[in-house]
C-alpha cells in the first residue's frame, strides 16, 4: 500500500545558523477516502442518468445499451453486462455492448 504525506519546511532560529524543520503529515487515509468519495459520486451520478434514461426511453433494447454506455463512459466501469449476465462479443454471434480498457 502506497503512503500520502503532505510535507512542509520551516526555518527556524536564525538566518544565520540555516537551521530547518521539515514535518511530515501523513495523509494516507485522508486520500484513500477522498477517493472513495469520488467513486461514490460516480456511482450516484451513473445511477442518476440510467434512472432518466429508463423514463424517458420506450424501446428496451435502446434503454439498455444507454444504461451500459453510461456505466461504462460516466462511471469508468470495465465492462458491462446484458440482462443476461453475459458480455456480448462480435465472435459469439451477439453485440459487445460496453468495454474499456484500463
Amino acid at each position: 500500500m502506497s503512503r500520502c504525506y503532505d510535507i512542509r519546511a520551516y526555518r527556524v532560529g536564525e538566518p544565520a545558523q540555516r537551521h530547518v524543520a521539515v514535518v511530515f503529515n501523513d495523509i494516507s487515509v485522508r486520500m484513500r477516502e477522498e477517493a472513495h468519495i469520488r467513486q461514490l459520486n460516480r456511482v450516484y451520478s451513473v445511477l442518476s442518468d440510467i434512472n432518466q434514461t429508463i423514463v424517458r426511453e420506450k424501446d428496451s433494447q435502446a434503454m439498455l445499451e444507454a444504461a451500459c454506455r453510461i456505466a461504462v463512459e460516466k462511471g469508468q466501469f470495465r465492462m458491462a453486462w446484458d440482462r443476461d449476465g453475459r458480455s456480448r462479443n462480435r465472435s459469439a454471434g451477439t453485440r459487445r455492448i460496453q468495454w474499456r480498457d484500463r
